[in-house]
């Protein structure tokens, strides 16, 4: 979900999968927004472009601001898929790790995804009508506070094993994310020497 933290974040909640609880209203919604943005408007559709999801196509080009926005993209499309119920738990979780392992190959760090994204959303926005800045400016705003959160998904680590697998066992992220908190409460109660204070 880190990937798409930026625009779950503008959504709604950037816990939950594309952004948004799995309601019946939220899902009418989600597919308003699929039929307008990727022309998918039964499950026939969502498999055409789910077929096409393994490669990192570039929306503009094969450099790697387009192929940063095209897979954050994948991702997101991938949960708002879940969301309206085109997809199964599992069959999200196996796409995730594709895109996943296709973004972990193309780039080296959260920066550098982060980064790309923002200028292929940039290049994208700007050949649209509208109030483009304004729309560039609120995710680059949304990304520094994600990036500034000690909690937040961009302190996850980027080469992170990706796993199909779905156990009872904790989820890897909120494990990942558990971990965070506790590292941060004990650095917290150190002195400059690296001693506890308590």
């Amino acid at each position: 979900m880190a990937v798409c933290a930026i625009e779950t974040s503008r959504i709604g909640d950037r816990n939950l999968i594309a952004g948004l609880p799995k309601t019946l209203r939220n899902q009418k919604k989600m597919k308003k927004i699929l039929a307008k943005h990727w022309e998918i408007y039964d499950e026939e559709e969502a498999r055409n472009q789910i077929a096409q999801l393994p490669a990192a196509r570039g929306y503009l080009g094969v450099d790697k601001a387009s192929i940063a926005w095209d897979c954050c993209r994948d991702m997101q499309l991938i949960g708002y898929l879940f969301l309206c119920d085109y997809i199964d738990r599992q069959e999200m979780r196996e796409l995730f790790c594709q895109v996943g392992r296709n973004i972990q190959e193309k780039f080296a760090s959260w920066t550098d995804l982060c980064g790309h994204y923002l200028k292929g959303y940039a290049n994208w926005r700007s050949t649209l009508d509208g109030k483009a800045e304004k729309d560039i400016e609120e995710r680059k705003a949304i990304y520094r506070s994600l990036k500034s959160d000690r909690n937040g998904p961009y302190h996850l680590h980027f080469k992170m094993s990706l796993s199909e697998e779905i156990t009872n066992e904790p989820d890897i992220v909120k494990v990942a994310l558990e971990c965070l908190q506790s590292q941060n409460a004990f650095k917290d109660k150190e002195g400059p020497d690296g001693l506890s204070l308590e």
